[in-house]
């Protein structure tokens, strides 16, 4: 079975902009409240912040 997230950085990042932003706009339909999604949101801000420095350490 093929991943269905598909390419590298930039792919997995939109990805989870996507994942986020619906799980927060759909909380109550899918049984979660906001304390539930903040360990996501954390590392995926946590993550892209790692991502933009790797590049820049990499550009210089």
């Amino acid at each position: 079975m093929p991943d269905y997230i598909r390419g590298g950085d930039a792919e997995l990042s939109a990805w989870l902009d996507n994942f986020v932003t619906s799980a927060d706009a759909n909380l109550a339909a899918i049984g979660l409240v906001a304390a539930d999604l903040t360990p996501v949101t954390t590392a995926h801000s946590t993550r892209k912040t790692a991502l933009a420095e790797n590049l820049e350490a990499q550009a210089a």
